[in-house]
């Protein structure tokens, strides 16, 4: 597989970007509790479609939508960690796009000298 290109301008940055869409979060230490900033820019258009974030393997969050390329979908959620699980899944299970709090990181390959 190649590489996909497509306009992100209203994320704000990513965290993880697929064929199918890209999302940034952002998680803001608050006293007790960690606010989640989410923002997903869909490239592929999907109705009905469910959003669900996890924390401390509990469901904090779970919304029904619409993906547009048009439609850039913000949350914004207090949580007890900073450690979360996103996934946006069409009604048959299938995945869209997920993230699972891990540091994501490029490393060139190694070439033998």
């Amino acid at each position: 597989m190649g590489e996909c290109w497509y306009s992100i301008n209203e994320v704000g940055g990513v965290t993880y970007a697929n064929e199918a869409a890209a999302l940034y979060i952002e998680m803001v230490r608050k006293n007790h509790y960690y606010l989640a900033k989410v923002r997903i820019q869909p490239v592929i258009e999907v109705h009905n479609v469910l959003l669900t974030i996890c924390c401390d393997d509990k469901e904090v969050y779970k919304d029904l939508l619409d993906l547009r390329p048009a439609n850039l979908i913000i949350r914004k959620l207090a949580v007890p960690s900073d450690k979360i699980i996103l996934k946006v899944t069409e009604q048959s299970g299938k995945e869209i796009i997920s993230w699972d709090c891990r540091e994501y990181r490029t490393n060139p390959p190694e070439i033998p000298v």
